[in-house]
């Protein structure tokens, strides 16, 4: 089963979508010719000459349209040119050493997905604008805010982010989408689709810091970070890093300690009002 896959993965990545099986019980045998019935000078042609090569291109009209593999690979840009050997990431396997993921990615056929082509600044900004008005963000988007994750980002799960969904932190308004969430980095993030829809449908809360963090909060008002470790920390070039001291951090903390202050003070309230038997 193992050597069937192999093959099936190798047919793929050359645009097959059917296998050939080689075994000799499902060999074409050659075509039996009566050599008493031949012309003396009649000639025994066991393969095609040389000058008109055997036409092997498939009949089918979806050839060449088949499913092919995806790998996805995520390392820095200074490791692949060779400034330095930080490993990588390979999708369903873990880390990579910095001489695999050269060797993988030299084979590979790459989708390369450019943004912001233009004649100028202005043009770039008003396509990046245009893109957060969308409700369904490009290749590209994705596959940043999948790279800078990993894995779903509630506490605790660790679903693949390449089979998670996109969830917008900020619900998108799609009567008004320059009143709501925007489709941008700092508004998306991955959810396995169970935790996805706790999050749209329970008690749930969440939110996402300066430092491209993710907050949770329970519905007892308990807050928790969503993954502690990311992409960003394992590929430090996706996102700017600010020094321990920066002003915001504690900025940052503050507010948090304040929401969970606040949510645990109405509970409080609500026991006081409540007394059992409720």
């Amino acid at each position: 089963m193992s050597q069937r896959r192999a093959d099936a993965l190798l047919a793929l990545a050359h645009g097959r979508r059917a296998l050939d099986c080689h075994c000799p019980d499902c060999a074409p045998e050659p075509a039996e010719q009566d050599l008493d019935t031949l012309e003396p000078t009649q000639p025994v042609e066991t393969e095609a000459p040389a000058d008109e090569p055997a036409d092997t291109s498939p009949s089918c009209s979806c050839a060449g349209h088949g499913p092919r593999p995806t790998f996805h690979i995520i390392g820095n840009l200074s490791t692949l040119v060779g400034l330095d050997n930080d490993p990588g990431m390979l999708d369903g396997h873990g880390l990579i050493d910095a001489d695999t993921m050269r060797s993988l990615l030299a084979d590979a056929i790459c989708d390369v997905v450019t943004a912001g082509v233009g004649n100028g600044p202005s043009d770039a900004d008003a396509q990046a604008a245009a893109a957060a008005s969308r409700y369904v963000p490009s290749r590209k988007l994705q596959s940043l805010v999948r790279a800078g994750e990993l894995c779903c980002t509630f506490p605790g799960c660790n679903q693949p982010v390449w089979i998670s969904d996109l969830d917008h932190t900020h619900p998108f308004d799609h009567t008004n989408p320059d009143h709501g969430g925007k489709t941008s980095e700092r508004n998306l993030k991955p959810l396995c689709r169970f935790h996805h829809r706790i999050k749209t449908f329970g008690a749930w809360q969440d939110s996402q810091d300066e430092y491209m963090s993710i907050w949770f909060e329970s519905p007892t008002g308990h807050v928790y970070q969503g993954n502690s470790f990311t992409g960003r920390d394992l590929f430090g070039a996706l996102t700017p890093r600010k020094p321990p001291d920066h002003p915001a951090r504690q900025r940052i903390a503050d507010d948090r300690a304040a929401r969970t202050t606040t949510h645990r003070r109405k509970l409080d309230e609500w026991d006081i009002a409540n007394p059992p038997p409720f």
